[in-house]
């Protein structure tokens, strides 16, 4: 795939399943075993837009918002890993998702690789980018990574920088990608982080990244 034929469209149809309370948006394409889709941070089911049409002919392809994110309900929760963890079990639970091949990125990936460890005989097969797949060490991130995440982790300045000026949105996601997004692609990540109130989950995720075996829970988890 070439950046001339990315298509900015979600030509998708939007579904939505109560779990725990609150709804889970999810695009459920195509038919036979499922294949599960889990985005990172700061993004959406909108990542894999070009990517589930390639697939459809051969599977159903599942691809869920998580909870706070995309169309996904924000309820008033911590967003720490594992309350994602309890929304993405219970998105697998209510779906009845059997065989399951999972498409993982980012953080989509501790999730994706959580629930396998714990449900093995339900999966299928694993294809993962960009992955968190260890706990982390300061001496492992470049000095202006170091920098920013330690900064993002700052009671106080970490809010300023990720939910007052959406950094993350305006500048780390841009970034992060080899082309230039456009101004429909953009204005479709924006959308869900609209508010600082909005920016809870984006908040949260940097701050969930074990590093030097800090959040506990999380490192524990990871290895």
């Amino acid at each position: 795939m070439t950046s001339e034929n990315i298509s900015s469209e979600f030509p998708f149809k939007s579904n939505y399943i109560e779990v725990l309370g609150s709804k889970i948006h999810y695009i459920d394409e195509g038919q036979g075993n499922p294949i599960l889709f889990l985005h990172g941070n700061p993004t959406s089911s909108y990542l894999w837009r070009n990517i589930i049409p390639h697939l459809t002919p051969h599977a159903r392809c599942i691809a869920p918002d998580l909870i706070g994110m995309g169309k996904s309900d924000k309820p008033d929760i911590n967003y720490r890993f594992a309350d994602h963890v309890e929304y993405i079990e219970g998105f697998i639970e209510k779906m009845g998702l059997k065989n399951i091949t999972l498409v993982i990125h980012d953080w989509g990936s501790a999730l994706g690789f959580h629930y396998a460890m714990r449900n093995e005989d339900n999966i299928k097969g694993i294809a993962f980018m960009e992955a968190i797949l260890k706990p982390l060490k300061w001496s492992e991130f470049t000095k202006e990574f170091r920098i920013g995440f330690k900064l993002f982790r700052t009671p106080l300045i970490g809010w300023l920088i990720i939910s007052v000026m959406n950094v993350f949105v305006e500048k780390i996601l841009p970034q992060a990608i080899v082309r230039d997004l456009t101004g429909d692609e953009m204005n479709r990540y924006r959308e869900p982080f609209k508010t600082i109130k909005d920016r809870k989950p984006v908040l949260r995720w940097p701050n969930e990244i074990p590093i030097e075996g800090k959040p506990s829970d999380v490192t524990e988890i990871v290895q």
